[in-house]
């Protein structure tokens, strides 16, 4: 039973992660070049390439020209189906508006919003059903407020649109822009029932947001600098293997510390430094399989620590629960009791 809780919490944090954080991120592939001078050559390209395209545009292939990479669509009780179009244009094949704004709704995550920055957002829209929709910036969690919302009548013919509007609220590092497109207050008000809302397609394209006064910007924290000493902070199971990795520290010699009493618990020694591929980094590990006590710990070393965590016999049980439980919270358009 424990092992299947352990196989869960991962699977469900590997979810959450790629749900919450990658948002259906591909992943690239790429030939290992031959020598140091070919990396920065090539690294050099790349980011010459993206500031060309970019041209100060935040929203990332916003022009379409890299398929509908980087724009996702989300339904809740809508159906609709987005792909690009010969024309290099996002289309959008609404079959049902859903009861709720956000029936159905396309987004684009990836980029930050400063406080008291001005930015424009631009793009062009068109719709088979002369419709309105909500274009918004918003908070991309908890109640997924709005930072800025505007109104986009959209018609038959292809049109231009663009905004400027100042963030007011605390500098946001992770926000969404979304445009919903499921059933909107305008329908209501007009008598139009959800039901009655007939197909119809949705074409945009040329997006764009820039930044346009930046002076009295307040930039978003980046946060706290992780610990050099990096432990599994879900815990260890009493007879499970246990490790630790070290980064950037010069004594090889490290301690298990209870994190109650402060009592050594367990000594060890570093293995011999390797390279990280996926960190970048030289880094040493240490095990201390055999402190099987159950208990609250900490690895110090070097003058530094690692986070506390604990040893058990079920230390994934609270994990667990904790991510089921996110899950139910995370979802929208319903009453969570």
């Amino acid at each position: 039973m424990r092992r299947m809780k352990k196989i869960t919490s991962v699977l469900l944090v590997t979810a959450m992660t790629l749900s919450l954080v990658a948002c259906g991120s591909k992943e690239d592939t790429q030939k290992e070049p031959a020598a140091t001078e070919e990396i920065t050559q090539e690294v050099t390209e790349e980011v010459s390439e993206e500031v060309i395209e970019d041209d100060g545009n935040l929203l990332t292939n916003g022009d379409l020209s890299d398929g509908d990479k980087d724009f996702y669509i989300y339904t809740n009780g809508g159906l609709a189906t987005m792909e690009v179009n010969n024309e290099e244009q996002l289309q959008v094949n609404i079959t049902k508006v859903g009861g709720v704004e956000h029936g159905v709704q396309i987004y684009h995550d990836g980029f930050g919003l400063n406080k008291n920055a001005q930015y424009k957002i631009s793009f062009d829209v068109s719709s088979t059903l002369e419709r309105d929709f909500d274009m918004r910036f918003q908070l991309n969690g908890g109640d997924y407020h709005a930072y800025y919302v505007e109104t986009v009548n959209a018609t038959p013919e292809m049109q231009h649109v663009e905004y400027t509007f100042t963030m007011e609220e605390d500098s946001d590092p992770a926000p969404r822009f979304c445009l919903n497109l499921g059933y909107t207050s305008s329908m209501e008000q007009a008598g139009i029932d959800k039901t009655q809302v007939e197909a119809h397609t949705v074409i945009l394209d040329n997006f764009r947001l820039e930044c346009t006064d930046d002076s009295n910007a307040e930039t978003a924290s980046v946060g706290v600098e992780p610990p050099k000493i990096k432990v599994n902070q879900l815990g260890y199971g009493t007879k499970a293997m246990k490790t630790v990795t070290f980064s950037d520290l010069k004594d090889k010699e490290f301690q298990v510390v209870n994190a109650d009493t402060n009592e050594v618990a367990f000594e060890g020694e570093m293995s011999d430094a390797k390279h990280s591929e996926g960190a970048d980094e030289d880094v040493c590990v240490g095990d201390f399989s055999k402190l099987q006590d159950e208990g609250t710990y900490k690895v110090v070393s070097n003058g530094e620590e690692s986070y506390s965590f604990v040893i058990s016999d079920d230390p994934y049980g609270d994990s667990f629960d904790a991510i089921v439980n996110m899950f139910y919270l995370q979802r929208c358009g319903m009453e969570l009791t």
